[in-house]
């Protein structure tokens, strides 16, 4: 699929770079069992996200959140300006997902007040479950500009077609912006897609899969989210995921062999980086999808 914004000459941005050398998305979104979503309004440290000024006062518990979960992966949240402005001095918004299981619940805190007890309610099965489809996008500016320059246009996207968003840090790679991870209680819980376009956004709203975009699952291993990938381009629903041994990747649907490709010529993985080489993930199904 064509990307007008590789048109031009600058190759500045790592995300053109990226598109315009055809590095394959399949098996490159970040893992991580348990997410752990907070808001904060205000600015972003670019990566140290405790140090951000207005999550001072909660850093700390927010660490022992992240411990307590099973070291989850802290992402920082805030609403498009607009609902930002509108829910001025609204209470601070916690989120805790678990895709693969498909879990997430949404709980409050007043203020700086604390709460030690978030991770033990979550546990319990105590919030409020997240209903139908979110979708989180990327536009931490301060990490990479690809995330601000790509990022808030999907957001504006997503906001005029009526759809649940929130603006997060940083989703992982940089050079795939826009990236978006959505979550749902519905088809397409947990998917992380790059080089999203504006276009794509009823599709990722109405969870459907838009494959040539997708990343990977966010609650499965690089390799698994190869796998499940190469099966779902050849219509096979991967089902469940059974376990990786060496090469071998093995779903309940079927199985691949997923190896890592030679390095390929250095360049941007990042707008704030030096050239670097790269590697991709590429997935072999077994013969009949290796069921």
């Amino acid at each position: 699929m064509s990307d007008a914004r590789v048109e031009g000459p600058d190759r500045s941005f790592c995300a053109i770079d990226a598109e315009r050398a055809g590095e394959p998305l399949a098996g490159s979104a970040a893992f991580a069992e348990t997410w752990l979503f907070v808001e904060e309004r205000g600015p972003w440290e670019a990566k140290k996200l405790l140090a951000s000024p207005g999550l001072a006062p909660l850093a700390e518990m927010v660490a022992e959140w992240q411990a307590a979960l099973g070291g989850a992966r802290l992402q920082l949240l805030r609403r498009p300006a607009a609902t930002r402005r509108a829910e001025a001095g609204a209470a601070r918004r916690v989120l805790v997902a678990r895709p693969r299981a498909r879990r997430a619940a949404w709980f409050s805190l007043r203020g700086d007040a604390s709460d030690r007890t978030l991770p033990a309610r979550f546990e319990a099965g105590e919030g409020t479950p997240l209903v139908g489809t979110t979708l989180f996008v990327c536009t931490h500016g301060k990490r990479d500009r690809c995330c601000s320059k790509f990022g808030v246009r999907l957001v504006a996207a997503a906001e005029k077609a009526g759809g649940e968003v929130w603006e997060t840090s940083h989703l992982g790679g940089h050079r795939f912006a826009a990236t978006t991870l959505r979550l749902s209680d519905g088809p397409g819980n947990g998917d992380c897609h790059g080089r999203v376009l504006p276009e794509d956004v009823p599709a990722l709203l109405a969870g459907a899969p838009v494959l040539d975009r997708l990343r990977g699952h966010v609650g499965l291993p690089g390799p698994a989210q190869a796998a499940a990938i190469a099966l779902r381009r050849a219509r096979i629903e991967p089902g469940a995921f059974e376990g990786a041994e060496g090469e071998l990747v093995r779903f309940a649907g079927g199985s691949a062999r997923v190896r890592r490709s030679a390095p390929g010529p250095a360049r941007l993985k990042t707008c704030f980086g030096e050239p670097e080489p790269f590697e991709a993930l590429e997935a072999e199904l077994l013969p009949g999808g290796g069921a």
